[in-house]
């Protein structure tokens, strides 16, 4: 039985997901193959180390969004909740390069609940 699950999302730029998960502390691999509980493996277009045994990927989907795939029990043994992590990460590095873009300042502000506020100032 496979530990590996799917989670669907509208994540679209890879430059801000390798940003978000570098920001989690993160690496991106250069390999397809994703690790999970006791050696197994599955495929994937782009890989991130979570530790030594587990890892992330994604799979691009028709659409032009990316699915992230892994075995969440595990990478959640040493990041829990990971999968909501990385999405909340990949919004809060959209909100920052975008505000950059319009020649904003902008600053992140992580709450003792865990939630992120962004401030953008002109």
């Amino acid at each position: 039985m496979s530990h590996f699950t799917t989670v669907s999302t509208q994540i679209k730029d890879l430059s801000l997901l390798n940003a978000s998960a570098k920001a989690l502390g993160l690496k991106k691999v250069e390999r397809t193959v994703v690790n999970g509980y006791i050696g197994q493996k599955t495929e994937a277009e782009h890989v991130w180390q979570v530790s030594e045994n587990y890892d992330f990927g994604v799979i691009k989907n028709a659409n032009g969004t990316y699915d992230l795939i892994a075995d969440w029990w595990g990478c959640g043994l040493t990041t829990p909740n990971l999968d909501k992590k990385i999405i909340q990460e990949y919004s809060v590095q959209s909100i920052l390069r975008r505000a950059k873009l319009m020649g904003h300042s902008a600053v992140r502000e992580t709450q003792p609940d865990g939630s992120v506020k962004v401030k953008v100032k002109s």
